[in-house]
């Protein structure tokens, strides 16, 4: 009665369900009891003394909370960590399947960005081809514009080389002109009668501007702008027709000499200086018509062929661009390519590395499975497991291992009847009940 009274103080403090303390109270006993018959048994059949005394009575009591605490957070951490492990197991698992339906899905886009790249790459291929065959084309044609070009300008070089020879002289007598003022036109006009040469000087000018070739008419062209027509006289404008007249009166006549002109007048002389230079480029020209007419052609064919350049250029520039954005085209592509090859390349590695994890662990799933549904077990059971492993630890150190095992079976079976939770199956062992064979020792 004393022994129970000492066991249900200390049984309702455990951090147990209430519904066992009485029941754990009767089993300390029980097993206190049990142990002081198996001590006298002990003496009488193994001649071996083992003391029981209060003291390890009270060590039951005491022991026991640190016992259920330290098998609880053994089996709780042995859960945890199988538990964790079957997680990653499925996990990986279900990885493993996504991964290769991945791996299905990502072929067919690399099969088709395949095929894109190599069909842009034939597309590019036939492009260049038609780039640097219009390229040549191009070159060809700059180089015979270049060279029509360069013979134009020889032409026209020759032409005005030609026309140059005859340019001193008109220049010498358009300054000659220039030199004169208006007193010296006031001069010629200040004649009544002019003398015979002046007037026939004057003759000239006035067929040179379609005037009757009269003194009247003569006297009327010398007005204020008169020096200022003779300056400005278009060169270029004497046809065949005034050219023959002038030659046959005037040009050809051995009066019409600026030196012979000279000792009547200044001015006179002048003036036939002008028919005269006029008369002589307007000559030259005549000569110079044909390499005109020739420069004025090949200009013109220069003109054409570099018209139709332009148009071959503009068709090279629309297939250099087209060009050009073939090959950001192709670029991205092999990009885009590389890009897939490398998502399946990272997929396959993570796949391979899953996949061996999972083939290390094949045999592991079902045993730890078992093991994760026993320590589920062993925790229902804890509290007079528990019990059990305080027990032998307090009182059965000093027996042979066959006393162990009837005594440790004698208590499971007293503590089972009485309804508190214990595991009945199999032999058991402080080992696998604490975990560590060494702490137990």
């Amino acid at each position: 009665h004393a022994l129970l009274q000492v066991a249900r103080r200390r049984t309702v403090t455990w951090a147990v369900d209430q519904r066992y303390t009485d029941k754990m109270a009767e089993a300390c006993v029980h097993m206190h009891l049990s142990v002081e018959q198996a001590s006298a048994r002990f003496l009488s059949e193994m001649k071996r003394h083992n003391y029981t005394t209060p003291t390890s009575y009270l060590e039951l009591l005491n022991s026991y909370e640190g016992i259920l605490k330290e098998m609880d957070q053994s089996i709780a951490a042995r859960h945890s960590k199988l538990s964790n492990g079957l997680q990653t197991l499925i996990r990986t698992n279900s990885e493993v399947e996504v991964m290769q339906g991945q791996l299905i899905a990502i072929q067919p886009r690399l099969n088709q960005s395949q095929k894109d790249t190599v069909a842009i790459m034939e597309e590019l291929s036939i492009q260049q081809k038609e780039v640097e065959a219009k390229q040549e084309v191009v070159r060809a044609e700059e180089a015979e514009v270049s060279r029509s070009a360069d013979e134009a300008e020889e032409l026209a070089q020759d032409a005005q080389n030609d026309l140059s020879r005859a340019l001193p002289k008109y220049n010498a007598a358009i300054k000659a002109v220039q030199s004169l003022d208006k007193s010296d036109i006031s001069e010629v006009k200040s004649f009544a009668r002019p003398p015979e040469l002046v007037m026939f000087v004057l003759q000239a000018v006035c067929l040179l501007f379609n005037q009757p070739q009269t003194w009247e008419q003569a006297k009327k062209l010398m007005n204020a702008e008169f020096l200022g027509k003779l300056s400005d006289y278009d060169k270029d404008s004497l046809d065949e027709k005034m050219k023959s007249k002038l030659k046959a009166l005037y040009i050809n006549s051995p009066k019409f000499q600026p030196e012979v002109v000279e000792s009547v007048s200044k001015a006179a002389k002048s003036l036939c200086q002008w028919v005269r230079a006029l008369y002589e480029y307007s000559e030259v020209a005549k000569e110079v018509a044909p390499k005109k007419a020739k420069v004025k052609e090949s200009m013109a064919k220069v003109a054409q062929m570099q018209e139709a350049l332009a148009a071959k250029k503009f068709e090279l520039h629309e297939v250099e661009d087209k060009l050009a954005q073939l090959k950001a085209k192709y670029d991205a592509s092999v990009a885009r390519k590389a890009k897939i090859e490398a998502e399946m390349e990272a997929t396959r590695v993570k796949l391979n590395r899953a996949e061996k994890l999972l083939n290390g662990l094949q045999g592991e799933h079902e045993r730890w499975t078992q093991t994760v549904q026993d320590l589920d077990q062993s925790r229902s059971t804890l509290l007079g497991d528990a019990l059990v492993a305080t027990g032998y630890v307090t009182y059965l150190g000093p027996f042979t291992s066959e006393y162990r095992k009837q005594m440790a079976a004698q208590w499971v079976k007293y503590i089972s009847k009485k309804g508190i939770p214990v595991k009945t199956e199999g032999e058991f062992s402080l080992d696998s009940s604490l975990g560590n064979p060494i702490q137990v020792r």
